[in-house]
């Protein structure tokens, strides 16, 4: 059926057609009666088959998983299954799948892996379709369409392609964006191809959750867009990051503000630039990318980025004291932090008053026999009642963690300024685990400081009850004060 879709040749006019039938896809699933599964694991089960069966197996077969076949079922004004005996319609699973649950809850049997199984292979078909509807129909604004990246890292998450290239061009046709403006966009290789059609579709949805820079995906090397995933395929989406609860921000683009530094690290060099001192910089011919000139040497900074407020904690690794042991094959460090000390306050009693003086009495003298006399009364001594005093004690409080860093292909550096950028604040103790990027810190436009992103990690705090191993050998390094404006380059 492929074949009769798209043709199938290595000659130019063939590649012309095939190119010309994948842009037209859209228009084929979505102006077509229906759309028949047909599927060597579904046909293999007549529709008598166990609920839990037929469920299991469309949730578990090759058409579920495969990214061509996405489409389908998404564009398709219907769908079926093909069984053994006779076709079923999408949404008849279901609702065969609901009964089975009430039923089996009415017999005290509780069951919800079918139901669960059929509607997250529906869902896609249907809540998220009505999402793009609404964009397409001017019901949702064009602006908000960033919010079905979310849903495309879940949906892609469990499918595959045999060209990596190919997968802007199947989430263009889903998602209503122009097939023509992807497949024009062509590079060296197919991987090369594939990221730049991923930073092409990050540019067009513009806006993201500012928590996808932790994700734990392989990354883009495209400088400005090194925080996002360069695919969504083969994945669990639950390592997209914090996309849920984390604020949203626009990828911006800096290159006419002035930097905040006169220096820049320059990683590929080993060492800092002064900006100053090799001015005029001018932006080249991307204008996405600044260019300096060292020793007839030109340098390309990025100067887009996507704005990050999460709290950054800048590390360096010293010589003298540390060995590097990120770079060790549990690609680990700790950290030491002590935040800013807060004054406690201790409660100091007030003074007592001295006990009243009643005077002494006189002894008798020698010239006065027989004369007793008075005690003459003394002034009584009375001290003014002080008020409590409260006395400033700076209170000292260190918290100890251990960052585990995502597998990369970095060669971490000595006295190179790096940010580690947290899920949460560092110091608060219901936070006993979360998530973190690692990145090098470099000049910045603003009151913000660009992170080129490295890769993901997770912070664990230390507890006492931890194993010795957890932190034997570990480099340890002291962090304090948090910032919160950053640029993920």
């Amino acid at each position: 059926m492929d074949t009769l879709c798209c043709i199938v040749g290595t000659d130019n006019e063939s590649k012309t057609y095939k190119k010309l039938s994948i842009q037209s896809m859209r228009e084929i699933y979505g102006e077509s009666v229906a759309v028949l599964i047909i599927d060597p694991w579904l046909m293999s089960i007549p529709s008598t088959a166990s609920v839990s069966e037929i469920c299991y197996r469309i949730y578990a077969s090759g058409w579920s998983r495969r990214l061509w076949t996405h489409q389908e079922g998404f564009l398709a004004r219907d769908v079926y299954y093909q069984l053994q005996d006779k076709p079923l319609r999408l949404p008849d699973v279901d609702e065969i799948a609901k009964e089975f649950q009430k039923k089996m809850a009415y017999q005290g049997y509780p069951m919800g892996f079918p139901l669960q199984a059929s509607g997250k292979t529906s869902f896609y078909y249907t809540t998220v379709k009505t999402i793009v509807n609404g964009i397409q129909e001017g019901r949702i604004p064009q602006d908000n369409k960033w919010i079905l990246y979310g849903h495309l890292a879940s949906s892609l998450g469990y499918r595959s392609t045999t060209n990596i290239d190919d997968e802007l061009l199947c989430v263009a046709s889903v998602i209503g964006l122009n097939v023509k403006t992807y497949a024009k966009v062509e590079d060296e290789s197919r991987q090369r191809t594939a990221e730049q059609r991923m930073k092409t579709f990050l540019e067009e949805i513009g806006r993201f959750r500012q928590g996808i820079i932790f994700n734990n995906y392989k990354r883009l090397t495209i400088p400005g867009f090194r925080w996002a995933p360069v695919s969504l395929l083969g994945h669990r989406s639950s390592g997209l990051g914090d996309v849920d609860d984390s604020k949203d921000s626009k990828i911006e683009d800096y290159s006419d503000l002035n930097l905040n530094d006169i220096h820049v690290e320059v990683s590929a060099l080993n060492m800092k630039i002064n900006l100053n001192k090799y001015i005029p910089r001018s932006l080249g011919i991307d204008r996405r990318l600044m260019s300096v000139v060292l020793n007839d040497k030109t340098i390309l900074l990025p100067t887009v980025g996507l704005p990050v407020d999460y709290p950054g904690y800048i590390i360096k690794f010293s010589s003298k004291v540390h060995g590097l042991t990120i770079n060790m094959a549990e690609r680990r460090f700790g950290l030491t932090y002590s935040p800013p000390p807060t004054a406690a306050a201790f409660f100091k009693a007030p003074t007592m008053p001295k006990t009243p003086s009643f005077g002494k009495v006189p002894t008798l003298g020698k010239g006065r026999l027989g004369g007793f006399g008075k005690a003459a009364p003394a002034p009584v001594v009375e001290e003014e009642p002080k008020s409590p005093t409260v006395e400033q004690v700076a209170e000292v409080v260190s918290y100890k963690y251990v960052v585990f860093v995502a597998e990369n292909e970095v060669e971490w550096a000595y006295d190179r300024e790096y940010v580690l950028i947290v899920q949460r604040p560092l110091g608060e103790a219901s936070s006993q685990e979360f998530l973190a990027m690692v990145g090098r810190k470099s000049v910045g436009p603003g009151k913000r400081y660009w992170v080129q992103s490295l890769c993901s990690a997770v912070v664990r705090a230390k507890r006492p009850t931890d194993d010795r191993k957890v932190d034997a050998g570990l480099d340890f390094l002291d962090v304090s004060q948090a910032s919160t404006s950053w640029v993920v380059t």
